[in-house]
């Protein structure tokens, strides 16, 4: 439609080019005219003027819009593209102005296009009662497949926010302006959604949020988390926000209490380092908050992709969304709320992933100890109901289920009646170590196989067969099972809702590889401890067996 029209009238080409949001503004000025007068084709320039001053008189946006156009634009643009315009739809005129804002924004780099798209991956296609607070628009304003009640808005720049209420007419959208520099937003306000980012293109904008808020009494904390907290007070329970933040602020020592809420409150749920923005002169993250179960924080150290990879500026917003996904191996990890506690509750990803390699003694790929890294067998539903024994037979199946405190319990152990030859390759040799592949939590085990039995891993564990003259098996159940070991794990974990770990990421984990006697040494103490711990167990297990046949079996004795 714009392309058309600017052929048929090369007028709107030179304003386009030299006052291209006056323009929109005229335009807008005529379209709304035409809404209350339909025939005025052949009005004077005067009768233009009075029309378009009683309409502006009449609402508070009109008058602002009005404003905004200086008199001589006017004049001139009413002789050379006045009676074209009029006699354009109404149809028309709104796809005209839809087109020529949009491009305005993608222009003027209002709207970074990959921001946009992450943020359409991030929330809930209902996005219901919304409040943006931003740059970044054209989710809610071009995009068709989003659903809301209402949205309240400010944009940070006076010209934006009149070209967002233009959009939000048009498109027939609930919504209403407060300006959050000089207004409070009402106390009992909640949204489903809130869309907070930052004006760090306009910093004089932030001195005013600086003088509103009284930021000088909160002393060095940064004003990012202040405004956070607010808004966090208008979020409904079961409600998302998604912010920018600078990813300076994540490590920042004054800010601890502040980050220290919202992990307890169950309230931070994922945090995604970026690359450069064009337009914002230093790094920047992202992070969504809305109600967690868990205190721990899932996070995504996302600089490298980067669509100028030798610069690392503009995120490539696709293999984010591939990485989030677990398309992208190595590129999510979970921190835990210990790991956050212990390290001043510093969110940045990047140091995450180095930390938890730091201060290993002869840290060694996984592989170069190993012999074989793979996961179970995922058996097929109808070979497992052919193999199953209801009898007691010497070969086994080991499943997640059967670990318990790092034991496999071989009484639960289910029974098979012969071993498939897909089943071939995952029969466990003694002393594998095995560890289960999905969850927030470990479990692992050394599996020690009795005489003349065979074991087949099931697909809900990984086995790891260790080269046992580098490294002893029970040692490195004792790393994994570690803190240390499980946040290293936690580093190569992909996936975002279900985590899961996968073999050859296992392959190039680091592991701190002393002297095989101080191996030993310490696989000998752990042995013998847990050897104590499983006596007490059995005798505490025939305590408990003992008391309760006692007051079961022998209960009518008690009453004489």
């Amino acid at each position: 439609m714009k392309e058309k029209i600017i052929k048929e009238n090369p007028y709107l080409l030179r304003e386009i080019q030299s006052e291209e949001i006056i323009l929109i503004f005229y335009i807008y000025d005529i379209y709304a005219l035409k809404k209350v007068y339909p025939d005025m084709s052949k009005f004077s320039y005067a009768q233009f003027l009075t029309r378009s001053s009683i309409i502006a008189n009449k609402d508070t946006f009109m008058k602002n819009l009005t404003d905004k156009i200086p008199q001589s634009f006017v004049n001139n643009a009413f002789e050379n593209s006045f009676t074209y315009l009029f006699k354009l739809s109404e149809e028309e005129l709104e796809e005209l102005l839809i087109e020529l804002i949009e491009d305005y924004m993608i222009d003027n780099k209002i709207i970074d296009v990959d921001v946009e798209k992450l943020n359409k991956y991030l929330l809930k296609e209902d996005l219901g009662n919304v409040f943006i607070s931003s740059l970044n628009m054209k989710r809610f304003l071009y995009d068709g497949s989003m659903n809301v009640s209402h949205i309240t808005y400010d944009f940070y720049n006076s010209d934006i926010n009149l070209l967002a209420e233009i959009l939000f007419r048009i498109k027939d959208i609930p919504h209403g302006f407060i300006n959050t520099t000089t207004r409070e937003m009402p106390t009992a306000q909640e949204y489903d959604t809130i869309l907070y980012f930052p004006p760090y293109k306009y910093p004089g904008i932030l001195t005013e949020i600086g003088r509103r808020e009284k930021l000088s009494q909160y002393g060095s904390v940064s004003f990012e988390y202040i405004i956070i907290e607010k808004y966090l007070k208008h979020l409904k329970p079961k409600g998302i926000m998604i912010t920018l933040v600078s990813t300076g602020i994540l490590n920042k020592t004054a800010d601890i209490n502040y980050k220290k809420r919202v992990v307890e409150k169950g309230k931070l749920k994922l945090i995604i380092e970026l690359p450069r923005l064009q337009i914002i002169p230093f790094p920047l993250s992202m992070a969504v908050l809305t109600e967690t179960k868990e205190k721990d924080v899932t996070i995504s150290d996302a600089r490298k992709f980067a669509q100028n990879i030798r610069r690392g500026i503009n995120f490539d917003s696709e293999k984010i969304i591939r990485a989030l996904s677990g398309q992208i191996e190595g590129a999510v990890s979970l921190m835990n709320y210990e790991y956050i506690e212990s390290h001043d509750f510093d969110f940045t990803p990047h140091r995450f992933v180095e930390s938890i390699q730091t201060n290993f003694i002869n840290p060694t790929p996984l592989k170069d100890v190993t012999e074989a890294i793979f996961r179970g067998f995922q058996i097929p539903s109808d070979l497992l109901d052919e193999c199953i024994s209801d009898e007691k037979t010497k070969i086994k199946l080991l499943t997640l289920s059967d670990i318990e405190d790092g034991y496999v319990m071989k009484d639960s152990l289910q029974s098979l009646k012969v071993v498939d030859r897909r089943m071939t390759h995952y029969k466990l040799q003694d002393g594998d170590l095995v560890i289960s592949c999905k969850g927030k939590a470990f479990k692992t085990a050394v599996i020690n196989i009795p005489y003349n039995e065979t074991y087949i891993s099931t697909g809900s564990l990984i086995v790891i067969r260790v080269n046992k003259e580098l490294i002893d098996p029970t040692y490195l159940k004792i790393f994994l099972d570690s803190k240390n070991g499980n946040e290293a794990l936690r580093s190569i974990q992909t996936g975002a809702s279900i985590l899961s770990l996968n073999p050859t990421k296992l392959q190039n984990l680091l592991v701190p590889l002393p002297t095989f006697t101080r191996q030993s040494t310490i696989a000998s103490s752990y042995k013998f401890k847990l050897q104590n711990i499983q006596e007490v167990k059995e005798v505490e297990k025939e305590m408990r067996e003992g008391f309760k046949k006692k007051f079961k079996d022998n209960f009518l004795s008690l009453l004489v």
